[in-house]
């Protein structure tokens, strides 16, 4: 996931994906409870097509939901994915 410029994002995440956020970020990552079924973890990350493939690995259980430009830049990359494989 190191390919692309480092930004700070905000994922959206079900309870059920804390292993696997620390897993990829450490114990030390940055959490805040949202609901009681929900999480949000802020990361640096290399906004790239590797760090989207690992969301979209999760399962519809993370979302990223900041910044708008990183957001942006997974949107168009699974629309182009849901285009070209009509």
């Amino acid at each position: 996931m190191y390919d692309a410029e480092i930004k700070t994002v905000i994922l959206l995440c079900d309870n059920c994906m804390m292993k696997t956020v620390i897993d990829r970020f450490g114990s030390g990552v940055q959490t805040r409870i949202v609901s009681s079924n929900q999480f949000e973890a802020t990361v640096d990350v290399s906004v790239s097509p590797t760090f989207f493939g690992w969301i979209v690995g999760c399962g519809g259980k993370m979302e990223l939901i900041a910044p708008k430009d990183a957001k942006q830049k997974y949107h168009d990359l699974l629309h182009k994915l849901i285009s070209d494989n009509k």
